[in-house]
């Protein structure tokens, strides 16, 4: 809405011939809508941020009460980030330096300064979990299902192992495999057959990718190899002497005689 302020200089009459000066007095009341893109990011990162007017945007934590661009100002370091909106409707970086652990909601100002409605999205703040456990493993062929044949271990914050964060299966071999999303136990969905390998190349040696997420969605990945040993096996049913045995064998038998 646009509001008109009028007023007139002279005071005549509507048959006077003499010019009267009006003054007209424009006001913007059409606050802006601000958009953003969801995602969880570490406060290293930045959030993509839209107004549809030139102005400010704001990045306010979801437990704090926004009424006016005043609220925001009077918040406290770390609850809210800002940065210029220079272009209308188009993609602006701002950054999460700073910013404690939490979602947080946009709220942008226009030059007039009337304020948006929060955002639709919402973006997640916190620390990224970070991985201790190594990226190869190996196993010999034919282990059990129930077999943990690696153990994924991230911490956050630099908690204990798996607390606080949950984890997934990703990568060209992962559909081979199983994994415990509270400890990270990874276990064959079949047992590997060195014989027959199930991996995508074929050479049994099992790539997959681990995903470690927090609570507030933040992620860290881990890349891991595992190789397939081979085992000697028999027949079943049938016996087999080594020649260095048979030799052992025959000079027994010529000391006894």
């Amino acid at each position: 809405g646009v509001k008109v302020d009028t007023s007139v200089t002279g005071g005549r009459s509507q048959f006077s011939t003499a010019s009267d000066t009006i003054a007209v007095n424009v006001v913007d009341l059409t606050a802006p809508t601000a958009t953003m893109t969801a995602g969880a990011f570490t406060d290293a990162g930045s959030a993509t941020v839209q107004s549809s007017e030139v102005g400010t945007a704001y990045l306010v934590n979801s437990t704090d009460t926004v009424t006016s661009v005043a609220s925001i100002l009077a918040l406290a370091d770390g609850r809210f980030n800002t940065t210029t909106i220079s272009a209308a409707n188009t993609n602006t970086s701002l950054p999460l330096t700073g910013l404690e652990s939490g979602t947080y909601r946009l709220f942008t100002v226009d030059g007039a300064g009337n304020l948006s409605a929060a955002a639709s999205n919402t973006v997640n703040v916190g620390p990224a979990p970070v991985f201790t456990s190594g990226s190869t493993a190996s196993v010999a062929e034919n282990t059990a299902t129930s077999t943990v044949v690696y153990d994924a271990n991230a911490t956050l914050s630099g908690g204990a192992s798996d607390v606080g964060v949950s984890y997934s299966l990703s990568g060209t071999d992962a559909a081979r495999f199983n994994i415990n999303s509270s400890t990270g136990q990874v276990t064959f969905a079949s047992s590997p057959n060195f014989e027959a390998p199930a991996d995508s190349g074929g050479n049994n040696v099992y790539d997959f990718t681990v995903t470690a997420a927090s609570s507030l969605g933040v992620t860290a990945q881990r890349a891991v190899s595992m190789t397939v040993a081979d085992v000697v096996e028999s027949l079943a049913g049938q016996s087999f002497i080594s020649s260095v045995s048979y030799t052992h064998l025959r000079a027994h038998e010529t000391l006894m005689n």
